[in-house]
């Protein structure tokens, strides 16, 4: 079964989504919405599950902290948009710690893809959701 991996933004969100063997994980989207318009980011998610049909059992969403592991403002609103989102979708959604995945996505967009400026704004919310996912991967495989 799928994983599908979300960095949850103010305005933005990225999307990415593990193959059927959780080995691979593969680039969606990034969804723009308007400033903390969290239902519609619920219904674009609903519809990615229907599109691949039902193949998603959990939901991977970025867990965001101080470098010290302290909440902030934007944790509450996350942890409650989890609440929101396992109601909606009746899937199980695991909080996952994205501290360091915007520099680390940073680094792949440079060292690896190339991307420059422009390029990389449109494209950090997904690679950032790449990473997320990987994380919990590779967390799970530490287990």
């Amino acid at each position: 079964m799928r994983l599908l991996g979300i960095d949850l933004g103010t305005k933005t969100m990225g999307l990415a989504i593990s193959d059927v063997e959780q080995k691979y994980i593969s680039p969606l989207k990034k969804f723009d919405f308007k400033n903390e318009n969290y239902s519609l980011c619920v219904k674009e998610i609903e519809k990615i599950i229907i599109q691949y049909q039902n193949e998603i059992e959990k939901i991977i969403l970025g867990y965001p902290t101080k470098m010290n592991k302290e909440k902030t403002e934007w944790t509450y609103k996350v942890i409650e948009f989890k609440k929101i989102l396992q109601k909606a979708t009746h899937l199980p959604v695991h909080l996952q710690d994205e501290r360091m995945t915007t520099i680390e996505a940073n680094t792949i967009m440079k060292e690896e893809l190339n991307f420059k400026g422009s390029m990389m704004k449109k494209k950090k919310d997904i690679i950032s959701a790449i990473v997320i996912l990987e994380q919990y991967l590779n967390s799970c495989k530490k287990k």
